[in-house]
């Protein structure tokens, strides 16, 4: 009990994949990625606790992107796990679940921020310091993984979450490890306790850590721009993520790279729609780059979109 106490991570995980396992892994940042909640001011930051499931709205389309990556492209990339890391606090887990139940998403495993651990410094502002915690949440998991999986991260840029996980990708390939890590999260201002956290489980990774296996450990960075920063911090020697406005884009890119159907793009399409999200020009203008390899496909479908969507 004393270990769950002081520990600054909730987790359950649902779901272990084989040892065998060579397929994606996808990871949600849950608060500003996948339901549009606010914390800006301390007094939204301190009300999230008390919210239902019904008061949390997700992004349009997010969670028919969540179903799509979860139902895979094809026989081999079928029922893929997706994990979900929140800087919420444990006590909000149940709903959560509430609300991923009413979206129909399957939930493989979810950690949550412990709040008494980091409200022992005395400070609200601790709560929205996530290098951290992220950080250690991502390699926990990270090492617990079949060797052969690879990851795709979803966050947002309302907090760190483009330098976090683009420094968590140069961690994972050991671009970044020891005593350049250490020094790194010291300038982060992380303290020594928690700095020693982190390196161990970046250490672990030394054992089974293969430098032409584990090269693109980590596939995508997808950063969701609710706040429209004009320069994220972004680690210079990690994957450099991929902004977007809606969940079509990021949907695009996991379309030509073979991990969703094509049907998934059509039910984005329409969701968005439904929302009133963008206008059908700003569909072919935001993603017409992205599907350059299908685009004729892509355009025939926007000008009839009764027509089905793509299967």
């Amino acid at each position: 009990m004393l270990a769950a106490l002081t520990s600054p991570l909730s987790r359950r995980i649902d779901r272990v994949l084989p040892a065998d396992d060579n397929g994606p892994v996808y990871t949600f940042d849950i608060d500003k990625t996948y339901l549009d909640t606010r914390f800006s001011r301390r007094r939204d930051l301190l009300r999230i606790p008390l919210e239902l499931a019904i008061d949390k709205r997700p992004f349009p389309g997010i969670a028919d992107l969540i179903r799509a990556v979860q139902r895979g492209a094809g026989p081999d990339l079928r029922d893929r796990p997706a994990f979900f890391v929140s800087a919420s606090p444990a006590q909000m887990r149940l709903v959560l679940e509430r609300r991923m139940v009413l979206d129909e998403i399957t939930i493989d495993g979810m950690t949550l921020k412990n709040w008494g651990y980091f409200l022992r410094k005395v400070r609200v502002s601790a709560l929205k310091e996530q290098v951290f915690y992220k950080l250690l949440a991502l390699l926990v998991t990270r090492n617990e993984l079949p060797l052969r999986s690879y990851e795709v991260l979803f966050g947002d840029d309302s907090e760190s979450d483009a330098y976090i996980y683009s420094m968590y990708s140069a961690i994972v390939t050991r671009a970044l490890a020891g005593h350049a890590l250490e020094r790194v999260l010291e300038a982060e201002g992380i303290d020594k306790r928690e700095r020693a956290l982190v390196l161990e489980a970046s250490d672990r990774l030394d054992d089974i850590f293969d430098p032409e296996r584990d090269a693109t450990t980590v596939r995508h960075v997808f950063i969701h721009q609710v706040m429209h920063k004009k320069e994220p911090r972004v680690y210079p020697h990690g994957v450099r993520p991929m902004f977007y406005a809606h969940a079509l884009q990021p949907a695009a890119v996991l379309y030509r790279s073979g991990l969703i159907r094509g049907a998934a793009l059509s039910k984005i399409y329409a969701a968005l729609r439904k929302e009133n999200a963008f206008v059908a020009s700003d569909v072919a203008d935001s993603v017409a780059e992205t599907l350059a390899p299908v685009s004729a496909e892509w355009r025939e479908w926007l000008a009839d979109p009764s027509g089905g969507g793509w299967r």
